[in-house]
């Protein structure tokens, strides 16, 4: 089923999906189709790219007709990409995510050409599920009410076979894009390899450029693991180029991962290629690939200032140090071991704060090779550890003297008040006699003392 939609007033986002006023005149409005569409929906599983969109707009007007079926029950494949352990942002538009699986789409925001594009990636989504020993919708995050269990298997046929409904911008149609193609042969491979070369020369590639990318692959005639395996190739090319100088490291580490995810290379992929490349430097007996364990590692440090040593966001410096074993924390306090800054002669509040405390304040370049990413020159990671060993020592013998000072504080005071029942015993309470006015004595006794005195207490019966 798939169908334009009159909606009964002026249509918007022409510019988006090319839609306008003469193309819906004369189309059915939604109510006519809404018992068309509960049919289809009854039962059944709605899959799309961005599900709660969809789901969102189509709830909408079921309820403008005056029905009220509730949360629909939908997978949605934008996030699935997550769920079953695939790179890139949850905010992945379709085209991107078809261009990195190698599927075909006719034409981007056309209703039934989305739907089969996203029924395309929603059979590959669920293939790469089972792998990772998933077999229900329940384990890929399906959402809403449905009379059925979410115990219920996914199809492996293909998306519009079995119970669940393709729904993409408002189509359901068997996609033409599951149906079985041949492998195109290594000369148009190849065609594809120098174009995604071309694109990706600087390790980026734009939005134009995966159009492009993607309309050469429909071309071609590519089929998914044909794309994939260029994709992975072209990573593999990376590592090796990185690889020259013997060594790789966390910056080139971050490079490689950051080109993978653009090209929509899996992480566990990325780290089998790590992998092997190690294995080889030991067997040819070389050193390890990879850079070794921090030397940084149990520090607590305090990060401040734009980053300017390397082309890193915060939040990357911060995962930076706590992979290299370190603690962030946002302030300076006696607790931290460093303060990382861009210019330790700036005079902030947290360099000030430092100072007063004796904290050792280290420039970028100097956490970097703490924290394993880059090299440091002879002696600079050892004399700023020799600096905070010092300081936890002295901060070590500080407060054990605070402690003992404190117990011999404690001491005394205890043998102040011993000494003082010990006195009291041996001298009178002297009392005031409220009635008589004048002063009288007696033994220490315990309890309240009276306010009279002897002589004028009033006799009891």
């Amino acid at each position: 089923m798939h169908t334009l939609i009159d909606p009964e007033g002026p249509v918007a986002a022409t510019h988006v999906h090319g839609i306008d006023d003469r193309m819906v005149a004369g189309a059915p409005c939604f109510r006519d189709v809404a018992g068309q569409l509960l049919a289809l929906l009854d039962g059944a599983v709605m899959v799309a790219h961005n599900a709660t969109f969809d789901a969102g707009f189509v709830q909408a007007e079921l309820e403008g007709c005056g029905i009220y079926v509730g949360p629909l029950p939908r997978v949605c494949t934008m996030a699935l990409r997550q769920q079953v352990g695939l790179p890139g942002p949850r905010a992945h538009k379709l085209r991107w995510a078809c261009w990195q699986e190698g599927v075909p789409i006719e034409s981007a925001h056309a209703a039934v050409c989305d739907a089969r594009a996203t029924g395309a990636l929603a059979s590959r989504y669920f293939a790469f599920a089972a792998d990772c020993g998933r077999s229900s919708l329940a384990d890929l995050g399906a959402r809403g009410r449905t009379a059925d269990s979410w115990s219920m298997p996914f199809p492996r046929g293909g998306v519009a076979q079995g119970r669940i409904i393709l729904r993409q911008r408002g189509a359901a149609e068997t996609p033409r894009s599951l149906h079985r193609q041949q492998p195109a042969g290594p000369d148009r491979v190849r065609v594809y390899e120098l174009a995604l070369a071309a694109a990706a020369v600087d390790f980026e590639v734009d939005e134009d450029e995966v159009a492009e990318l993607h309309h050469l692959v429909a071309d071609l005639g590519l089929t998914s693991a044909q794309v994939r395996g260029v994709h992975e190739r072209h990573v593999q090319a990376l590592l090796d180029d990185r690889l020259g100088d013997g060594l790789l490291t966390w910056g080139e580490q971050q490079e490689l991962r950051a080109f993978a995810r653009l090209l929509g290379v899996a992480d566990r992929k990325v780290a089998t290629m790590l992998e092997a490349a190690d294995q080889l430097a030991e067997v040819e007996g070389r050193p390890s690939l990879v850079d070794g364990p921090a030397q940084g590692a149990g520090l607590t440090v305090c990060i401040t200032g734009e980053f300017v040593a390397m082309p890193l966001l915060r939040e990357q410096v911060i995962e930076l140090a706590e992979d290299a074993g370190m603690t962030v924390t946002r302030t300076v306090t006696k607790k931290v071991d460093l303060l990382v800054c861009r210019d330790p002669a700036a005079g902030t509040s947290k360099l000030r704060k430092a100072s007063e405390y004796g904290t050792p304040v280290i420039d970028q370049a100097a956490f970097l090779a703490l924290a394993g990413a880059q090299p440091a020159p002879e002696g600079v990671v050892r004399s700023v550890l020799d600096q905070v060993q010092e300081r936890r020592a002295a901060r070590l013998q500080a407060g054990q003297q605070r402690r003992e000072q404190a117990a011999t504080a404690a001491r005394e005071r205890a043998r102040a008040r011993a000494h003082q029942k010990r006195s009291a015993g041996d001298t009178e309470q002297v009392l005031w006699c409220t009635e008589g006015g004048h002063e009288w004595r007696r033994p220490p006794q315990r309890g309240r003392p009276p306010r009279v005195c002897p002589e004028h207490q009033t006799p009891t019966a």
